[in-house]
């Protein structure tokens, strides 16, 4: 976003229409609501082989960082970790 969208939006509270939301490039699309099912589905349908196994994992690593290597490292369920290294590059 840029700093401006970013400022309006944490720091005061903005509230976007739609079009503005995707003006202001919040959004990728708009649609109406009797159409949204269909828009999400097609999108989802154009990014669908696009995505990897793993990702989540990969994300989660990456905004927890030291904290989730260590807090991994200690944990345990009955005697096996919990943790498990992403499957996917970004």
């Amino acid at each position: 976003l840029r700093p401006q969208v970013a400022r309006a939006m944490l720091l005061e509270a903005k509230r976007w229409t739609g079009e503005e939301a995707r003006k202001d490039g919040i959004v990728d699309l708009v649609a109406e609501p009797d159409k949204m099912l269909d828009v999400a589905l097609e999108l989802a349908r154009q990014w669908a082989p696009k995505a990897k196994m793993g990702v989540f994992s990969l994300l989660r690593n990456e905004l927890y960082g030291e904290a989730g290597k260590a807090f991994r490292e200690i944990s345990y369920v009955h005697g096996k970790p919990t943790g498990s290294p992403a499957k996917a590059k970004i």
